[in-house]
């Protein structure tokens, strides 16, 4: 009997993870599989979360006991000995200990405890009678019209209000209701009388001639395949009917040991909770075989040549050596079937002819250490050295600068750039010849694959990572080398060996005998589904087709929809299309514009939201849901998608929003005429101010004016004094010189008069008055004086003081005579330098001339003075080469 059973037996590979792993007890009583990839454990003595490595504490809420944990609409509930708790919020809710289950229903939250059950509702807590006395409640379970309650003391129905008893047996007593499963109409109570099917109003009852083994079953879960799981005392059992049950392995503690918890995670993998230890089940891979017993570091499924390893010595065969060449890595076909091989010393291509060319320095590959080739194009690849990267073919290779000096893994090249795996992280760049690359990750990087469901991805020594958001899976894995099947699932070679990604974690996979515990440095997924594993002790095939097709979706769906409890079919306001790995359909009603897109994954049987949808509209308002429910080929559904969104009016329709405006309106006009009165007022200041400003000029200017024309007028007479002694003087003697000086004299003051009555004069004017003031000084002293003038045309035009010229000359010529009883040379010169108009007088004589040539009340500092009140250069004077020398440089006004 005992070896019949052990044939009717299911074998599964596991894997028991207890207090070596980091597990706090050996005695698990809850195992729930969250959302976001991770685990969440209930033991004897607390919470914990595994993220398929190991274990962490959930909360430091004092929680022990934890019996059932459960997602809720907006929280997660652990239900334990020691209360219920709001894990979300890091709180315990109610007073109420020793808590078996909870449930979130419209009527509020009821919780099933050792004392009976509790309705718990706005804060407000309420014991609800069963009709039993100190009933434990141990399960509590939702069904379309109601809640199944079950009991220490039998199974109850809620509905319509009100609490049924449900007879489970044709025995007196009452079973114990430790579990209750439901699925497609058909529900599974779990008692210590043994396992119980409700179907269409017939109860079925299930023991241990029907293949459990035991009648005390703990737990039972029905999971995606339709399977029905059931934990018993004395091991687990299934059915894949629903008809018979079978042990499960029966040589190790799943089919001996007291289970208390099964769960199904997103992956399809089974969870048991036990009082050894946590126990995980996978499918295993199946027709696993040899395929080499050498040292594979690189795979190529040639179209002629069939399956190629690179190995140590060279390319291998099915029985011989292709190519000899040292540790041959990465290897890839071209066009004419030519072989290129990644190895030590270089890029070596075989020609289908036998043919052998090396490139190595010579041909530009400056590191003959190759780690890895991409194809770049129909006519380059890409060589990934312990130096650079570097792209090239038959005319050679030349390395993008860069990647100079860094180790690159691995690369690929798609139409927006090159991305490449090195020790610095993946660097990216679009330019060939540009000198910097963007880094999209600043890890040490091994691989890099561009898949379909996931994008760009890389391996590295902390994990998976997807780029370029750089979302990290499974850090404590080391991933080498990457494979995409044809169905989507992303294989990864890591240090624990073969492993799938599920999208939240990797997941590792067993063969049939033994696990595989090497670095895996090559995979390549074969046309025949197979998978080959390169690793250092050879290479192992794997056939993935019973895996990829119970975890990928085969053919079309079939999708139902409804908007506004109105079915949607295939026309303009609704389509659908679906490939081996999502299902998205596209919606838009009710005549406004609110069209989105959503996607369901059969991987994970999780709908996700691809495009938001619009919130406002012109012509309808309201609240609105759509539902859908996928049907696929074998049968199975997916679970029902509720989409709810409510449409507003446009904000610019809402009276809050014109009320808005209207006050922003006044607000601005209000600062507005309060800004333009004050600038009136600031305007009308500033007028006031620049009149003020502008009489203050104006008067001072007048008496800067009338201060320079008195100092003008000081000039005249002290000329004319001078003009009539020498007349006077030769009077006597030299009567006709006497006349002539008188008339040079009225030639003069004629001039004079005739001038600009100005405080300024043009050059040409001011030299006719220094001209005649010489002839009359020529006259008084005879030969004893000579005078030239030379005058630049360019400055004739421009303007300088008036009368300036004359006490200048005055002054050369009276006190040059003083000195000497020579004859005496005065010259003038006028010239332009730079924006000025340089007067240069000067005069024979020695140095008798004292440093205080200027003196109070005589015609030079009667100069001073003037130059001064017109703002303008002082007089300045030098002796040099026995003349005295004055310069006067005038600004124009």
């Amino acid at each position: 009997m005992t070896l019949l059973a052990c044939l009717l037996a299911f074998q599964f590979p596991s894997e028991t993870y207890d207090a070596a792993n980091g597990l706090d007890s050996p005695t698990v009583l809850s195992v729930h599989a969250h959302q976001a990839g991770r685990l969440w454990v209930g033991t004897y003595e607390g919470l914990l979360s595994f993220d398929g490595h190991e274990f962490s504490h959930a909360s430091q809420l004092p929680i022990s006991r934890v019996r059932r944990i459960v997602d809720g609409n907006s929280v997660n509930w652990v239900a334990s000995f020691s209360g219920l708790f709001d894990l979300s919020h890091a709180q315990r809710v109610t007073e109420l200990d020793n808590v078996y289950d909870v449930l979130e229903t419209d009527e509020g939250l009821w919780i099933g405890t050792g004392t009976g059950l509790f309705l718990f509702h706005d804060d407000s807590l309420t014991a609800v009678d069963l009709g039993l006395e100190s009933p434990r409640v141990l399960r509590l379970v939702a069904f379309q019209q109601g809640m199944w309650v079950g009991t220490d003391q039998g199974l109850f129905r809620f509905e319509n209000g009100g609490f049924e008893n449900i007879q489970l047996t044709s025995w007196l007593a009452a079973p114990a209701v430790y579990d209750i499963a439901t699925s497609l109409g058909v529900t599974w109570f779990a008692t210590d009388l043994g396992l119980v099917k409700l179907e269409r109003d017939h109860l079925t009852h299930f023991a241990v001639g029907e293949g459990l083994p035991h009648h005390a079953v703990w737990c039972v879960t029905i999971d995606s395949r339709g399977w029905v799981w059931a934990g018993t005392d004395a091991g687990s059992a299934l059915s894949k009917s629903g008809a018979r049950f079978a042990t499960v392995n029966p040589s190790d503690p799943l089919g001996y040991t007291t289970i208390y918890a099964i769960e199904e995670d997103d992956e399809g993998s089974m969870w048991f909770g036990t009082c050894t230890g946590l126990i995980h089940m996978v499918e295993p891979l199946v027709n696993a075989s040899l395929d080499l017993a050498i040292n594979t570091s690189g795979i190529l499924e040639h179209s002629s040549l069939g399956l190629l390893r690179g190995t140590p010595q060279g390319i291998w065969t099915d029985d011989s050596f292709l190519l000899e060449a040292p540790f041959v890595r990465t290897m890839l076909e071209s066009r004419d079937g030519s072989i290129w091989a990644a190895t030590r010393e270089g890029v070596i291509k075989r020609t289908l002819a036998g043919e052998i060319v090396v490139f190595d320095a010579d041909d530009g590959l400056s590191d003959t250490h190759v780690l890895h080739l991409a194809r770049a194009s129909e006519k380059q690849i890409l060589a990934a050295t312990l130096s650079g990267l570097f792209k090239g073919g038959m005319d050679g290779f030349e390395r993008m600068p860069w990647s100079r000096n860094i180790r690159v893994h691995g690369s690929i090249w798609e139409p927006d750039g090159i991305y490449a795996a090195t020790e610095r992280g993946v660097l990216f760049s679009d330019a060939p010849t540009r000198q910097t690359a963007r880094s999209l990750l600043d890890e040490e990087a091994f691989c890099l694959m561009m898949t379909k469901r996931y994008g760009l991805v890389t391996g590295t020594a902390h994990g998976l990572v997807t780029l370029p958001e750089g979302t990290r899976y499974s850090p404590e894995t080391r991933v080498h080398a990457l494979a995409e099947d044809e169905y989507g699932n992303l294989w990864a070679g890591t240090n624990r060996g073969l492993e799938r990604f599920t999208g939240h974690r990797l997941s590792r996979v067993w063969p049939h005998e033994g696990s595989l515990e090497s670095n895996l440095n090559a995979l390549q997924y074969l046309s025949d589904e197979r998978l080959i594993l390169g690793h250092y002790d050879g290479s192992i095939a794997w056939d993935t087709k019973p895996l990829s097709a119970s975890n990928t979706l085969r053919g079309q769906s079939e999708l139902t929809a409804e908007l506004g409890g109105q079915p949607l079919t295939n026309n303009t306001s609704f389509t659908q299309a679906s490939d081996p790995f999502k299902i998205v359909f596209k919606a838009s009603s009710l005549k406004y514009t609110h069209h989105y897109a959503l996607e369901i994954q059969q991987n994970d049987q999780t709908w996700r939201q691809q495009t938001n949808p619009l919130q406002v509209s012109r012509d309808v308002v309201g609240a609105h849901q759509l539902k859908a429910r996928a049907t696929f080929p074998d049968g199975s559904h997916s679970p029902e998608l509720k989409f709810g969104w409510t449409i507003k009016p446009p904000i610019w329709k809402t009276p809050w929003f014109i009320g808005l405006c209207l006050l922003v309106l006044c607000v601005l006009a209000a600062r507005e005429m309060r800004q333009l009165r004050t600038k009136n007022q600031f305007l009308a200041l500033q007028a006031r101010e620049l009149a003020d400003r502008f009489a203050m000029e104006q008067a001072e200017r007048l008496h800067r004016e009338a201060e320079i024309r008195m100092l003008h007028s000081q000039m005249n007479p002290h000329f004319l004094q001078n003009a009539f002694n020498t007349a006077i003087a030769q009077l006597k003697r030299a009567p006709d010189q006497t006349e002539h000086l008188l008339r040079q004299l009225a030639v003069f003051f004629r001039r004079h008069m005739q001038a600009n009555p100005d405080i300024w004069a043009t050059v040409s004017q001011e030299t006719e008055l220094a001209e005649s003031f010489l002839s009359i000084q020529k006259m008084r002293f005879n030969d004893r004086l000579s005078y030239h003038i030379h005058v630049r045309d360019e400055a004739r035009a421009l303007r300088i003081p008036a009368l300036m010229l004359q006490p200048l000359l005055e002054n050369a010529t009276l006190h040059g005579l003083k000195q000497t009883t020579d004859s005496v040379e005065v010259s003038l010169e006028i010239d332009t330098v730079e924006e000025f108009v340089e007067i240069r007088v000067s005069n024979d004589g020695d140095r008798s001339l004292d440093h205080q040539w200027i003196k109070e009340g005589h015609a030079l500092d009667n100069i001073q003075k003037r130059l001064a009140m017109m703002d303008q250069q002082p007089l300045t004077y030098s002796f040099a080469q026995n003349r005295h020398l004055f310069i006067l440089r005038i600004g124009q006004p």
